[in-house]
């Protein structure tokens, strides 16, 4: 079975403009899987779509993104982070909270 993604990942889920065929675009494939990143010409936001397809069954899931097109390929090989790093950066922001939201207003500010 092979469906076209239009079929399936039609509109942005945030202002339900529907896609482009130049919108939606596969980044990859794999064990009938398909990876696509979708592009929205109305809100410029991106999503970011797994399409599965199984015994003949088709299934979907969807998560936004700010990542470009660019920045999803290019990160697509990227090392995945451990979860050690994942507890030390959480470690590291908790000890340095008030230093990083006074750097975040410092920035919003400019």
């Amino acid at each position: 079975m092979s469906i076209h993604p239009s079929r399936l990942i039609a509109e942005c889920p945030l202002c339900h403009t529907p896609y482009s065929d130049e919108a939606v675009r596969l980044l990859r494939e794999f064990e009938g899987s398909r990876l696509f990143h979708c592009s929205c010409q109305k809100c410029g936001r991106s999503m970011m779509a797994l399409m599965l397809e199984r015994s003949g069954w088709m299934s979907t899931v969807g998560l936004v993104t700010d990542l470009e097109v660019a920045d999803a390929i290019r990160l697509e090989d990227a090392e995945a982070i451990t979860s050690d790093e994942c507890i030390r950066f959480t470690q590291v922001l908790e000890m340095k909270s008030g230093e990083f939201c006074r750097f975040l207003l410092g920035q919003a500010k400019k």
